[in-house]
């Protein structure tokens, strides 16, 4: 299984609960097969037309981990996620606008499966404008592929030659953004510090109050979005 960030970049690895973040050009601990597998899911990644994102974060969970780790894993990054969009959201110094917006923190979780080719190709109304670079079906008429969740909403599946888009148009990436020394600097933040500091611990059973909180997080991350706060900017074709 493996998590995305593709909108974040980090320069060192950041842990978090069980999740360690990594760049997508740092493919420490990972078997062969799994960096190929980490290679063709950075190669979907677009931010506009045919322009290929670099550089992203991502984090790995082994196929063999036990059901309860890789439930762990889920869990710790997709509230990790709540927490960057919440990280991300300091207005900035004139225009009191938020530094990044929430689909900035736009989380990935890939995980392998086979499905009908169908899934990832439509002939009712499109145009080709290149030849697919899709696997070849088996006998079932099924590909090789991910089944991808996005920020725990929506589905989809991708394949070799599949392309991802941002969540809304007129996107960008921030030059300065860096998850590493970003963290680095959160306990100097009266903001930032006590937040990450409560949601870091690990919990066997996470409290009424932290059930509160963590909604909380939720709903104001969706006050800072791009898509809720300027609906003109939605992907219509997403």
């Amino acid at each position: 299984m493996f998590a995305f960030f593709p909108y974040l970049k980090t320069s060192e690895p950041v842990r978090f609960r069980s999740v360690t973040i990594r760049s997508t050009d740092d493919a420490t601990g990972l078997s062969a097969e799994a960096a190929k597998e980490l290679e063709l899911l950075r190669s979907m990644f677009f931010l506009r037309d045919h322009e290929r994102i670099k550089r992203m974060s991502y984090a790995f969970s082994p196929d063999d981990a036990e059901e309860t780790i890789a439930t762990e894993f889920v869990r710790d990054i997709s509230e990790l996620r709540e927490f960057l969009a919440y990280l991300y959201s300091s207005p900035h110094e004139s225009s009191g606008e938020p530094f990044l917006r929430n689909e900035h923190s736009s989380l990935y979780i890939f995980r392998p499966k086979r499905f009908f080719r169908s899934l990832v190709e439509n002939e009712h109304n499109v145009e080709p404008v290149q030849p697919p670079e899709y696997p070849d079906v088996d006998d079932r008429h099924e590909i090789p592929g991910y089944e991808c969740e996005v920020d725990n909403r929506s589905m989809t599946w991708v394949t070799k030659g599949s392309r991802l888009y941002p969540p809304c148009i007129r996107f960008w990436l921030n030059i300065s953004q860096d998850l590493a020394r970003d963290f680095e600097r959160i306990p100097q933040s009266a903001r930032y510090d006590p937040v990450l500091a409560f949601f870091a611990r690990r919990r066997e059973a996470p409290s009424e109050l932290y059930g509160r909180l963590l909604t909380a997080l939720k709903w104001y991350n969706r006050s800072i979005g791009a898509v809720d706060v300027h609906p003109e900017l939605t992907h219509f074709g997403r």
